[in-house]
């Protein structure tokens, strides 16, 4: 419950695995210029190619219209700003935002593992920025809508039934890998 910049610091503790990363390596000399290179600049490029790429693959789009994409993904303003005005973990966030929904769509009508493999996705997400858990949720419910009002009737049961269940585990497995700092923030609330 300790005060830093003006806030609490348990409502900032989703961030502690990268934060921990960037201390460990710190602490072994490594400077603040190469981590935020090797550790966050190059994996925010990396990962929204990956990401965006994988997306347009799943639309059966063209190689060129893939890349095209994926440079429009990686060069918008928004990014741009991100990496420019130091909010890298920000922008890591975003650049695994695709590969997160990727996770979680697959899972659906995968077995148990995938959907354990989307709920950590969504913590590894959750670990970049928490936020964008409701973002990525607000555009995977956009997606169960876009599927019920395109779906035969008759494989509505199935279809429900194995939503639900992804979202089930992939909440349990996100609340799970959270609860370092959910519990604390339950049981010894700020006031």
């Amino acid at each position: 419950g300790a005060e830093g910049l003006g806030e609490y610091f348990a409502f900032f503790l989703w961030s502690y695995p990268l934060s921990f990363i960037f201390g460990a390596l710190s602490s072994l000399g490594f400077s603040f210029a190469i981590l935020e290179r090797v550790l966050l600049v190059l994996p925010i490029l990396g990962l929204g190619f990956f990401g965006i790429w994988n997306v347009c693959q799943t639309f059966k789009l063209s190689s060129s219209a893939k890349l095209i994409a994926s440079l429009i993904y990686l060069t918008n303003t928004y990014i741009i700003l991100l990496i420019d005005g130091g909010q890298l973990s920000i922008g890591l966030s975003y650049a695994f935002f695709p590969l997160s929904f990727l996770a979680v769509l697959k899972s659906v009508m995968s077995g148990f593992r995938a959907k354990v493999l989307a709920g950590m996705s969504l913590a590894i997400l959750g670990f970049f920025d928490f936020r964008l858990i409701f973002v990525l949720f607000l555009l995977l419910f956009l997606r169960f809508l876009y599927e019920f009002f395109y779906l035969e009737r008759k494989k509505w049961g199935n279809w429900i039934r194995e939503w639900t269940f992804a979202g089930v585990v992939c909440a349990l497995v996100l609340l799970g890998l959270n609860a370092y700092w959910l519990l604390p923030l339950k049981f010894a609330p700020i006031t």
